[in-house]
């Protein structure tokens, strides 16, 4: 009797953390990834594409940022592993994970893991196609437009440090003044 239920114990524990070891990654199946590739230049290299998908994002790699407080109904910057960055949207309770894969000429986006969305093997919520399609938007205009400038994209942390002082300005904690003060000396740095 005491072996069974060792071995039901043994048994738990493998699966648990064969769990855990899958939420690290996408746990969606195949089924209903929804995935999308983005033609991006060739000629950008792994770092500019990688600016490419942050700038997309709106997010900074400075550690202390202005932008830093998460906003419902925004696609975010979650995580890096190597040539693949994972972003999540939370909308209500619900929650939608996607992975960007960066390829050689393109960006592949697939939805990857969710939470409140009613998934099963073969369907998910509704909006899910609506609210991925916001994030292959926002990647795809932000590729066309570095490859139209011949560049990368302006440096996403200037752009997060202005849009933090535009929503400063508009909480009233700074004047009108003080943003074009402050938005130049970033702009000049």
């Amino acid at each position: 009797m005491l072996d069974i239920k060792h071995s039901l114990l043994v048994c738990l524990f493998c699966l648990l953390s064969t769990a855990a070891n899958a939420a690290s990654n996408c746990t969606t199946t195949p089924a209903i990834q929804f995935e999308k590739s983005i033609p991006v230049s060739a000629n950008f290299d792994q770092q500019q594409k990688l600016r490419i998908v942050y700038a997309a994002l709106n997010y900074s790699e400075e550690p202390e940022s202005w932008d830093d407080d998460k906003q419902k109904g925004v696609w975010q910057f979650e995580r890096a592993d190597g040539n693949i960055v994972y972003a999540g949207l939370t909308i209500r309770t619900h929650y939608l994970q996607a992975m960007i894969t960066m390829g050689e000429d393109s960006f592949v986006t697939t939805v990857c893991d969710s939470e409140n969305l009613k998934q099963t093997d073969t369907k998910i919520h509704r909006k899910v196609p609506a609210w991925k399609a916001t994030l292959d938007d926002e990647l795809a205009t932000t590729a066309a437009r570095a490859d139209a400038m011949g560049m990368t994209p302006p440096d996403a942390s200037l752009t997060a440090d202005i849009r933090a002082l535009e929503r400063l300005k508009k909480r009233g904690v700074i004047t009108d003044e003080e943003f074009v003060v402050i938005s130049k000396r970033l702009e000049s740095l």
